[in-house]
């Protein structure tokens, strides 16, 4: 492949490891993905990675037992330490967070620092559990090897819960040279994209790149609006309880989705549409110069010599010209509105122009 092609690809999709000013950091030992990878695993949609790495909050040893015993699913699940060695029931590894309380001196009550932090790594349902176990405890070795750490695996066989596998990880946060784990966001940025390289090595294709390169421009729902939609098996029902709720002047949504549900409808109910916040027209800038890389990539793709690049020129042209507008949830509510209202519309002209043609007939 030409250095032109790699340059461009590169642009589009650039590496998540950068140097920063005069320091050389830990993660640049970490495998991570090229950019033609990249190109590919857009345009075939391939499964995304999900690393969440939680907040550093986990302040006095009750909280660290806590997440232990749900991780555990109260010690029916095996924990695992970073040597391999498993720890069955809640006396077993709860030795272990004993130990952990002795070296790094971790308080009953909540003094302001933090001592662990909870990690999880996950993939679509149809994932194979063996090749995940084994890509997730390469990343754990890979990426936290100087520190302490329990693991274990959530699967459909093993917990009812469980819809798809993923593996939770809990992570002292204090190594052994006493210094806390502090991540920055182009660490984390390395980090997700190794946990891609290990499930690739495993035979498990995955992807690494950004929402916006991927033409997602819409925040995704927070856990607290996820935890609220999870209450309601459908949206009928969902409905119905927030119309209730309103008469009561009481709802299960938060204020951000009343406040969105509200400039919807006022929308709808005047034949308005909704103005570009500043964030979306700071966004369809941003789309303007993404299109723009994507152009000049699939251009210089097309006009190889080999047919491969040439189909991934073609396919990425394909790709980000049918990519979903830049709007906010509001405004994609009040565009379907008027789309369905047009349709229903031109349907029943259609109708009533057959029915007129049939009359003539006869």
């Amino acid at each position: 492949m030409s250095e032109k092609i790699l340059k461009t690809l590169d642009d589009l999709y650039p590496d998540a490891i950068r140097k920063t000013k005069g320091r050389v950091s830990k993660i640049e030992r970490l495998s991570t993905l090229n950019s033609y990878h990249k190109a590919w695993g857009v345009v075939r949609k391939t499964p995304e990675v999900m690393v969440k790495l939680g907040r550093s909050d986990v302040k006095d040893f009750p909280h660290i037992k806590a997440i232990a015993d749900y991780i555990s699913r109260n010690g029916k699940l095996a924990l695992e330490d970073k040597d391999g060695n498993l720890y069955q029931g809640k006396d077993e590894y709860g030795e272990i967070l004993k130990n952990w309380r002795t070296q790094n001196e971790i308080p009953e009550q909540d003094e302001g620092k933090s001592f662990a932090r909870r990690i999880i790594l996950s993939m679509p349902k149809g994932t194979d559990e063996k090749s995940f176990e084994s890509a997730c405890r390469l990343w754990a070795r890979d990426c936290l090897g100087d520190y302490d750490y329990l693991m274990t695996f959530h699967f459909e066989y093993s917990d009812k819960k469980t819809t798809h596998p993923h593996c939770h990880i809990l992570l002292s946060t204090l190594g052994k040279d006493k210094k806390r784990l502090h991540l920055t966001n182009i660490e984390r940025a390395v980090l997700r994209e190794h946990f891609a390289v290990c499930l690739n090595r495993f035979g498990i294709r995955a992807n690494c790149t950004t929402r916006f390169v991927r033409g997602r421009t819409q925040r995704p729902a927070t856990q607290q609006e996820f935890n609220a939609a999870k209450r309601f098996k459908a949206n009928k029902e969902r409905a119905q309880v927030y119309a209730i709720a309103k008469k009561r002047k009481k709802t299960e949504l938060t204020n951000n989705q009343q406040a969105r549900i509200h400039e919807a409808s006022e929308a709808i109910r005047q034949g308005k549409d909704i103005p570009d916040h500043p964030a979306i027209k700071k966004l369809k800038k941003k789309r303007g110069d993404l299109l723009n890389k994507a152009k000049t990539a699939a251009g210089e793709l097309l006009q190889s010599q080999n047919p491969v690049h040439q189909e991934l020129g073609q396919r990425m042209s394909h790709f980000y010209k049918n990519l979903e507008p830049v709007e906010s949830q509001q405004q994609k509510i009040v565009r379907v509105f008027n789309e369905q209202k047009a349709e229903r519309i031109r349907r029943m002209q259609a109708m009533k122009k057959r029915k007129k043609e049939q009359g003539n007939a006869r």
